[in-house]
Formats: structure tokens, sequence, C-alpha cells
């Protein structure tokens, strides 16, 4: 009787443990999800067929319906902000705060142009993208963005190459509007000098070898050795280390044609603690011009570790309207302060992200620079 009670009481302790550890994580999954606000973004189709809501994530955008409304003897002009039609909301920059509402926007079908919008390209599948049917002087409704491998949507052109597409714009008559491409260039940071850097042995940048000085979380990491493996990154590896003040990367690149209106794309992350980079502590320049870009935040939010590896994966920091000059660039992400973001312990002695490429977005022949970086 004794062996029974202790088998039943020992079985009643193993559920209750079981039951514990299953309402514990539920409990930590619906906290996980409760730290996220969602707010409800309606679409008022003002007469039109029905558009279904969506949920979306504070600080998040809105999905463009793929499907415009339809209405009967109108064409749908496009998606407002307000209800006097006033304000076209824009999907691609704008985002999400409080509940919603979307007003679709309608012009008479009897007075109505077409616009075409071109894929513009060699070997394209198709010659028209997709047509609007709009009513003259009124708004053109987005007619999405086109997707071509190897290459970036720079936006849709005019016949003139300069005069873009707006649906911001009210328009009359038959339009034709060509998408602009631009190739997409990749230079990988674990190429650019990092060894041989005689000229910076003076300067306190290089060991009496001429390897870029860098650090791990507490000793020394040189050279090649500031080149980390990640599957995450680009090429498979990504730079690291550079945690003191006036450390730097320079890519060196050479264009075939002058360039204006390039777009600069850096991929960043950071390692063993969050940080926060600024113009004034993080210089990007071209040419010695210094860039301006907004703040970037970089980790993953969790404590310091003195784990190696990207917190929190890389990230695409955009900068639009670049410069290049015919012949040789030199881009350069340099460190300016001496913050210390993982504390006192180890030798992390300046907020710097680990480096996993740059791309460019252009139209000219791009070639970088590369070094074997050899020990």
């Amino acid at each position: 009787m004794r062996k029974r009670m202790k088998a039943f009481r020992a079985s009643v302790a193993v559920c209750v443990v079981v039951f514990a550890m299953a309402f514990a994580a539920c409990s930590k999954n619906t906290d996980t999800e409760s730290d996220k606000t969602f707010y409800t973004v309606t679409f008022e189709t003002n007469g039109g067929s029905e558009v279904a809501s969506q949920k979306v994530e504070e600080g998040k955008k809105v999905t463009k319906p793929e499907t415009d409304p339809t209405k009967t003897d109108s064409v749908f002009s496009g998606w407002c902000k307000d209800a006097g039609l006033e304000t076209v909301y824009d999907f691609e920059t704008e985002t999400i705060s409080s509940d919603t509402t979307l007003y679709a926007s309608w012009a008479s079908a009897s007075d109505s142009s077409v616009a075409k919008f071109y894929w513009n390209y060699e070997g394209a599948a198709e010659e028209v993208f997709v047509s609007k049917t709009f009513g003259n002087d009124s708004r053109i409704a987005d007619p999405g963005t086109p997707v071509r491998e190897g290459y970036h949507f720079a936006g849709w052109y005019a016949e003139d190459g300069t005069t873009s597409y707006s649906a911001m714009k009210k328009y009359s008559g038959n339009q034709d509007f060509y998408a602009k491409w631009q190739k997409i260039y990749t230079f990988e940071a674990e190429k650019t000098q990092l060894t041989g850097l005689t000229d910076d042995i003076e300067l306190g940048l290089a060991t009496e070898g001429g390897a870029k000085l860098g650090y791990n979380f507490s000793g020394s990491a040189n050279g090649t050795n500031l080149i980390k493996s990640s599957d995450q990154a680009s090429g498979g590896s990504y730079v690291t280390g550079l945690f003191y003040r006036a450390a730097y990367l320079q890519f060196e690149i050479t264009s075939d044609k002058a360039v204006t209106g390039a777009t600069l794309r850096l991929v960043l992350s950071c390692e063993y603690a969050d940080i926060n980079l600024t113009t004034k502590t993080y210089r990007i320049s071209v040419n010695g011009t210094n860039l301006k870009y907004d703040d970037i935040s970089l980790g993953n939010g969790t404590a310091v570790s003195t784990d190696p590896g990207p917190r929190g994966g890389f990230k695409d920091i955009y900068i639009s309207n670049i410069d290049l000059n015919e012949g040789n660039n030199i881009i350069t992400l340099t460190v300016n302060n001496s913050e210390t973001p993982a504390g006192e312990a180890g030798t992390v002695d300046a907020a710097s992200p680990c480096v996993d490429c740059i791309k460019i977005y252009t139209d000219a022949e791009l070639t970088m620079t590369e070094y074997e970086n050899k020990e």
C-alpha cells in the first residue's frame, strides 16, 4: 500500500511539473506576443469593391493591396490619407502608429486616358509591366514595383529619362513611363586592404608589420584576424574588431564614367554590445566628402555578451544621391568615437560596426581593387 501511495505521489508530482512547464511556456509565448502592438488598417473604398483590412505591427508599413478596387463607371486613382482625398498615402515610406483608415480616390471613366508602364530592358518577357486607366486631371494609381534579378529598380520615368512618375501628381492624356534600372555591385569588406599598410604604422593604426590594428572582446585581432566567418554574411565573411577611434575601412572603386544620384547601401551589424551610430561618431565619406545619413541602431536588445558574431543579424543602411568620379573613387568608413558600449570590460573602446560589405546601385561600370591580405 505504501509503495502504491509513493508511486501515486510521484506521478502527481511529475504531472504538476509538466503542467507548470507547459504553463510557463505558454505564458512566455503570450508575453512575447504581448510586447508587440498591432493596429488595424481599414480600406474605405467609397462605393467600390471591398478590400480586406490589415493588422499591422506598430512602426511597420502597410502592404499595398495587390488588386485595386473596382467601381461602376469609375476608375481607381489611388489610396489617400484623408476623407477629402487631398493627400495620397505613400506605401513605400509611411509607417503605422495608430488605427488608420485609407480612402479610395475615383475619377470618371467617361473622361479617361491610359498610362502604360514599360519593363524597359532587352529580354523582358513582356513589353508592358502594367496599364492603368485614369481619369483626366486626376492621379494615376501606383503601378507597383517591378523586380529584375541583379538590378535595382530606381523608379518610373517618362521617355526623356528625367521626368519621373509620381502618385501624387495629376495627369491628363495618355502617358508612357519606363522603368529605370541600376546595376547592383557588391564589394566585400574582407577584400579591402587589411595588411601591408606601412603608412599606417606611424599613425598607430597598424602593427609594425603593417597589419591593420584590431581587437576581440579581450585581446588583439590584427590584419587577417579581423575577418570572421558567418553564414549570415555576403560571401561568408565580414570584418570586425575596429574598436578604437580613427580605425577605418577603405574601398577603392573605379568607375567608367562620372555618376550622380547613385545609391550606397552598407550592410552592418555589431558584436558584444548594441551600438548607435551618428554622422559625428561614424563617418561615411566618398572622395573625402562626409555623407549625411539618419542615425543607425544596431544590435538585438540583449545584455553585453562576450560571444562573437553579428548581434541580431546584418542591417541594410541606404544612403541616396551619392556622386562618383570617372576613374578612381575612395569610400571610407571611419570610427570617430571613444565610447565603451560594453562597459569597462574588455577592449571594446569604440562604438564600431561589423562590416559585411557595401553595395552601389548605378548604371556605370564599377570595379573594386581587391587585396589578398596575406599574413
